[in-house]
């Protein structure tokens, strides 16, 4: 979900279709087999929709594209580009949306395309006490009464808010790989979430009269005391030519949503999955914050997912 410029990340397969003939009613030459996609299983984590779209390999296949329509915004989308995987999920579909999915299936030079399935993700309730609203931090640990810890002291210009936080790395990113659309240190998504070296962080965005308008301005920095990095805005999180209609732009549960670079190069798709689900959740952050706070140096996937230390921010 995380939306590139027009032309190289989400492109409009809705005004295109007749072109790149992603849709129902193209013929598929009778030469190649196509996939069958099965019934999509459709579950709920943490709070959000996930849809599983899975299919049989198709012999001599060289590889596979999934592509999602939004019914509501009537757009089709590139979610997965060329994988050798016969298996897809789905981990950013809106609460209560109608979708259809369509498997593009590559034989060298040639395509087929599956038969296109329908479905309509969860309303999954929400996870969040509703006394609060916000998921409760773990006690503090015990401190000495001869060497207290200090109290984190708040800069000025300093922001703190509660946030939806969700993840994506290499194999869920449009299109698989580091790409960003507002490189600001870098050209690829990294980091290793000190504050000079600053993890990427996609955040909601708008495209109005054609102009692409980020909800918070490339190269604002946050701190995310659960887990102790610093992000820097460098990427969009979006589908389509209205991403203000659906996520990360509308929030969720009234909250601002930001979509954290995981990272997982060479890392086998599932664990960069769970790892992505492991973070998904409410957690304080801090917007504009100094360079004193507590840092565990590293990308959030490195072999394994990052330790999560709840939300008091800690003074280094």
């Amino acid at each position: 979900m995380k939306n590139k410029t027009l032309c190289a990340r989400k492109i409009i397969w809705a005004s295109l279709a007749s072109l790149l003939a992603i849709s129902p009613l193209y013929a598929t030459a009778a030469t190649y087999p196509r996939a069958a996609i099965q019934p999509p299983a459709v579950t709920c984590v943490k709070g959000s929709p996930h849809i599983t779209i899975d299919w049989a390999s198709v012999r001599g296949a060289t590889s596979y594209s999934v592509f999602r329509m939004n019914k509501a915004l009537n757009v089709w989308t590139n979610l997965s580009s060329k994988k050798s995987a016969s298996i897809f999920k789905d981990r950013k579909a809106a609460r209560g949306g109608t979708y259809q999915y369509q498997v593009k299936t590559y034989f060298g030079s040639s395509v087929s395309y599956s038969n296109v399935v329908s479905v309509q993700a969860p309303t999954c309730a929400s996870t969040i006490p509703e006394s609060t609203g916000v998921a409760s931090p773990p006690p503090p640990a015990p401190q000495t009464a001869t060497n207290p810890a200090p109290t984190p002291q708040p800069s000025p210009g300093e922001i703190k808010f509660d946030a939806y936080l969700t993840g994506y790395g290499w194999p869920d990113n449009t299109p698989a790989g580091a790409n960003i659309s507002h490189g600001v240190i870098r050209t690829k998504a990294g980091g290793v979430g000190t504050f000079s070296d600053p993890i990427t962080i996609a955040v909601g965005h708008s495209i109005i009269n054609g102009k692409d308008i980020l909800d918070f301005p490339k190269g604002t920095k946050f701190y995310i005391p659960t887990l102790r990095k610093y992000f820097i805005v460098e990427d969009t999180c979006g589908d389509g030519n209205t991403p203000q209609n659906g996520p990360c732009h509308t929030g969720y549960n009234g909250l601002p949503w930001l979509d954290a670079w995981v990272g997982g190069e060479n890392a086998p798709a599932s664990s960069v999955y769970a790892c992505e689900e492991k973070i998904t959740g409410v957690h304080a952050v801090i917007q504009n914050p100094s360079a004193t706070y507590l840092v565990v140096p590293g990308p959030v996937f490195n072999v394994t997912c990052a330790t999560l230390f709840g939300n008091t921010p800690v003074i280094n």
